[in-house]
């Protein structure tokens, strides 16, 4: 019975703790959704939108205010003083928030496809070959990543030669999964 508690207790926490940072993500978009709507509602009622959509005249100007507000931040963080400035920011979050480079590496992952294009490798090292990944071939030399086996978003980089590189018949995303698995089903050749 204790054993039982205990596990409920530690699965209750580990649920808190896998929602709590989507819990903070929505309460953020819940304040901005909430003082764009006042412009909104002005917008709106200045554009005459009203008329065209009704009851959701106000939703309407504010999902296109929040999508134009995204849209004026994604070309600042093109700028490079922007770019320096969320550099310095996200170390500062890395130091302060326990995980956001798992949670960062999440959302990224859904938003883009990145993880598809890179290709599966075995690289031959002095300890034998061990299972990388692909990132990118220049002329002679190539930049490799070595996943972690439990935890694939995590790992080294390292830049190889092509000669000891040898390419995988396998997606990226199988690749990642059988390395969760500690390698089993991973082809050998």
């Amino acid at each position: 019975m204790k054993q039982a508690l205990t596990r409920i207790r530690n699965r209750v926490f580990n649920g808190m703790m896998y929602l709590l940072p989507l819990f903070f993500v929505f309460i953020l978009l819940e304040k901005l959704w909430m003082k764009m709507s006042a412009l909104g509602k002005f917008i709106s009622h200045y554009l005459h939108f009203e008329k065209l959509f009704g009851k959701l005249a106000i939703v309407f100007a504010t999902l296109l205010l929040v999508l134009l507000l995204f849209y004026v931040f994604g070309w600042l963080a093109s700028l490079h003083f922007f770019k320096k400035l969320n550099v310095w920011i996200e170390s500062k979050l890395f130091d302060l928030i326990p995980g956001y480079s798992y949670y960062k590496f999440q959302l990224e992952s859904g938003i883009t496809q990145e993880m598809e294009k890179r290709i599966p490798v075995w690289v031959t090292t002095p300890y034998g070959k061990r299972p990388a990944l692909l990132i990118e071939e220049k002329g002679e030399s190539s930049t490799v990543f070595f996943p972690n086996m439990k935890e694939t978003s995590v790992g080294d980089i390292a830049w190889v030669e092509n000669d000891r590189i040898i390419k995988m018949d396998i997606d990226a995303k199988t690749f990642l999964n059988k390395l969760k698995m500690q390698g089993k089903g991973l082809p050998l050749d």
